[in-house]
């Protein structure tokens, strides 16, 4: 099991026994069976699942917070911890009470549609676990094994970057795609033009500002700015650029599939072509400001030889 992440204000909104829960707690006989019953009613709300039961799973700070509002001594729990018959009763009538659906009833395509849909706007496994927990939680369904979760989302996470990688490649003309194989090649003694277009500006100047606009002619000259990525989430073009930033020629033509070699560079040269064009306003106005600056000092200087 993952560790238990939550907060104390979470504990409160969520672990709170209303009257109605006292109620159906004092249904039950003896004082750990009712803090019992009481213990797990707020684990499930807290946690969307039931304790392990064997050993039973124990939240100190739940337990003590339950105690108190059920006026129980807390060391009652260890009776109730032995007795496995009663707390698959209890859980079954917890269930019911707050009409929870067991795991192997839900709809799990339903499920599986829904982390697919989000894995194709998320990379992050932690993001797409969340989102994930409070689907099931808005459906009452009760949270599986972690290892299920993740093997599910896992798999989603997989079909959704094939579906992502092909999407952006056959959104690429024959003709796009063999220009963009050339930028990953590297003669001897050389660096791959891939390569060549992750090199930082340099200092502003009139020849710097012609490199940025040659940047600018080579981009629009492979064809992958025709390339419709309006469909693609921001987040997803961010984690393909930085993987073709951070990846060097070599690793992208040989060590992945040609569909994501071109949904990365093809993600990459969008992103440079946007980044080059802010480059060559932010050097054109410091250029500006330079020359400016030079007549202002020619000025000066002729204004003190007229004094």
């Amino acid at each position: 099991m993952r560790d238990h992440y939550y907060t104390k204000q979470q504990l409160i909104e969520q672990a709170t026994l209303w009257k109605e829960d006292l109620h159906e707690v004092s249904q039950c006989r003896r004082n750990h069976n009712r803090l019992g019953y009481a213990y797990q009613l707020g684990f499930v709300r807290l946690m969307n699942r039931f304790p392990m039961q064997y050993p039973f799973e124990i939240m100190d700070e739940l337990l003590q917070y339950t105690s108190i509002q059920t006026g129980f001594n807390p060391s009652e729990i260890h009776k109730y911890a032995s007795r496995q018959q009663t707390i698959s009763e209890h859980q079954s009538r917890i269930r019911q009470y707050l009409n929870l659906e067991d795991w192997v009833h839900t709809d799990i395509e339903s499920l599986k549609r829904y982390i697919f849909e989000q894995s194709c706007r998320l990379e992050q496994t932690t993001a797409l676990y969340s989102l994930v927990e409070q689907y099931l939680r808005d459906h009452n369904v009760l949270q599986p094994a972690d290892s299920t979760l993740q093997r599910m989302i896992g798999e989603q996470r997989r079909l959704a970057r094939q579906h992502i990688y092909e999407k952006l490649t056959n959104s690429l003309s024959r003709e796009t795609r063999q220009k963009l194989d050339i930028l990953l090649g590297v003669e001897e003694g050389t660096v791959s033009p891939l390569q060549q277009l992750k090199a930082a500006p340099r200092n502003p100047s009139p020849a710097a500002l012609l490199e940025l606009t040659y940047k600018l002619e080579q981009i629009t000259s492979t064809g992958v700015l025709d390339a419709d990525l309006l469909w693609l989430n921001n987040n997803y073009q961010r984690v393909l650029t930085n993987y073709a930033q951070r990846s060097y020629a070599h690793t992208l033509r040989s060590r992945i599939t040609p569909p994501h070699r071109y949904a990365a560079v093809t993600c990459f040269l969008w992103q440079t072509y946007r980044d080059t064009i802010d480059q060559i306003v932010d050097m054109y106005d410091k250029l500006i400001n330079k020359v400016y600056n030079w007549g202002q000092k020619d000025v000066d200087e002729y204004v003190k030889r007229q004094r």
